[in-house]
């Protein structure tokens, strides 16, 4: 799958959701079938002797410790993305990786600089690339656990067929190879999930999805709004604007067909690029006209923003930022785009390096340079909210209404409305049109609804950061690696993989892993409950 052919404008978690469709949608074969109960390990054949010979072979290979499954497999990497590679180049890849963490979410990362505070934020920004190398690194150990454990599993269950009929009864169950349980229109991450956790750690990794799209439609809809409410267009009420907002959207998003829209990603690049062009030319503009009065008056301004506002403004950075980059739940799919999927990490490295430099550069440039328009309070809303009410100002909170309207939130709610619709109520269920219209329509409705009450679109991006895409990228890949290698470590087989073979060594769980489990999960707790506080309790 090539990267470019789903090259949607936006934020990551568009992208996350679109690439889980994509996915799912045309991988629907992936799952082995049940046709019978040697599937995946032998043929109905079982009985000649070629097999027993195998099955001595793969017995004796099983009873030492200290070798692998005998027979060489391909490289796991590759093996296990069920794809066919990609033609993408490793800074091809690295660029994909850039663009597809900046979006319209990059608006907010003034707000979350002024909140965290330079020094942190700038810290923050470096950890945080680094964290979501180290899970992306982990994603990809995952992957190779889980192909190692379904050969494994092959390995134990083919010298039990040599035993009495009541002996392989007994241990029937115990020898299933779990793969085949997997259903069918799961994700690669999925997989890994339900392997790890079973199934329901994958519905509620499934839940987690609808409800982050959910969120991410709300959030783009208010924003959407906000841009609305300060140019010529507004209603000047909120509830009818939102009722524009979603017929406007609802016609796209009932579309049986949306490919089309992906002529229009460049729109989304473009606006976000022209928009950060204005803003900086308008900080720079002000600092020109009035240069002793903003010196003075931002020293001290400065001074005190340097660390975080309170635990709330950190959490609040948190959020944003995690949201921000959110490219750890769509490792799969980005390596499949790869010629050489083994370089998936340093592809990684140098994305995400530029993403950093960026939002660096966006986040503390920005702050600084509104620093006299925002005050000792500093941001509090995104950076589109203090630009002057000028023609190029409206001009540019249009252009980036369209591009939410037109492209983001319908590509949402059809992503949103297909996991629903295959998910839970079938493959034929795909075919009901009227079903779809309802479901879509139903989830355009209901989110605009919810959208007139939020308080703000960069707080909404702070909870959904802190509550959905932090257990993602930062929880699940570290929790699922080390359950994994539980389970691999269980099977009593200690794989030998060297050099010369062109494999990788598996690391080894160490105290490090769960430092960083633990670490996520407060860290995601604690920052969910201040910015849900605040967002929701507070205001």
């Amino acid at each position: 799958m090539k990267m470019e052919s789903c090259s949607f404008e936006s934020t990551p978690l568009l992208r996350v959701a679109e690439k889980q469709y994509k996915y799912s949608t045309s991988h629907l074969q992936d799952a082995p079938t049940k046709s019978s109960p040697g599937d995946g390990v032998c043929s109905n054949h079982c009985c000649n002797q070629r097999h027993n010979n195998e099955v001595e072979q793969e017995q004796n290979q099983a009873c030492s410790l200290s070798v692998s499954t005998g027979e060489e497999d391909s490289d796991p990497v590759e093996a296990s993305s069920g794809a066919t590679k990609g033609n993408a180049s490793v800074m091809q890849t690295a660029l994909n990786v850039a663009k597809t963490c900046m979006g319209t979410g990059t608006l907010a990362l003034p707000y979350a600089a002024s909140q965290g505070g330079y020094i942190c934020s700038t810290l923050g920004f470096i950890l945080m690339a680094l964290w979501n190398l180290y899970c992306v690194d982990r994603m990809l150990q995952c992957n190779h656990l889980l192909h190692t454990i379904n050969r494994l599993q092959q390995v134990r269950k083919l010298p039990r067929r040599t035993q009495s009929t009541s002996d392989d009864d007994d241990d029937e169950s115990s020898s299933v190879d779990i793969s085949n349980f997997i259903p069918s229109r799961t994700s690669t991450f999925g997989k890994v999930i339900w392997t790890a956790i079973g199934s329901v750690g994958l519905a509620c990794y499934e839940i987690i999805m609808i409800v982050l799209l959910l969120g991410i439609i709300i959030a783009y809809e208010d924003a959407s709004m906000s841009f609305i409410s300060k140019t010529n267009l507004t209603s000047g009420s909120k509830k009818t604007d939102a009722l524009w907002v979603a017929l406007a959207i609802i016609p796209l998003s009932c579309a049986p067909n949306i490919s089309f829209l992906s002529k229009f990603s460049a729109l989304g690049v473009g606006a976000i690029f022209l928009t950060f062009l204005v803003i900086f030319a308008y900080g720079i503009i002000v600092g020109v006209d009035e240069p002793r009065t903003l010196n003075s008056a931002s020293a001290e301004i400065l001074h005190n923003s340097l660390w975080p506002r309170s635990a709330t403004g950190l959490a609040n950075w948190f959020g944003v930022a995690a949201f921000s980059f959110g490219v750890v739940p769509i490792t799969y799919n980005i390596q499949e785009s790869m010629k050489e999927p083994e370089l998936m990490v340093e592809a990684t490295r140098i994305g995400l390096n530029i993403v950093m430099v960026t939002y660096l550069v966006i986040s503390n440039g920005v702050s600084v340079l509104f620093s006299k328009i925002t005050g000792e309070k500093g941001f509090q809303d995104d950076v589109l909210r203090y630009l002057p009410d000028t023609w190029i100002s409206e001009l540019i909170r249009l252009t980036m209404a369209c591009v939410v309207l037109f492209t983001t939130a319908p590509i949402l709610v059809v992503c949103c409305g297909e996991m629903i619709e295959k998910r839970y109520f079938g493959s034929s269920y795909e075919h009901a049109t009227y079903c779809r219209l309802l479901s879509r329509a139903s989830i355009c409705i209901i989110t605009t609804s919810v959208s007139v009450y939020v308080p703000g679109f960069v707080l909404i991006i702070g909870v959904i950061g802190c509550c959905c895409v932090a257990v993602t990228s930062f929880i699940l890949p570290t929790l699922c690696f080390i359950l994994l290698s539980w389970k691999k470590d269980a099977l009593q087989i200690v794989s030998i993989e060297s050099n010369e073979q062109g494999h990788k060594k598996l690391a080894s769980i160490g105290s490090f892993e769960y430092f960083m489990l633990v670490f996520g999960i407060l860290s995601v707790f604690i920052s969910s409950y201040l910015t849900v506080h605040n967002a929701f309790i507070a205001k």
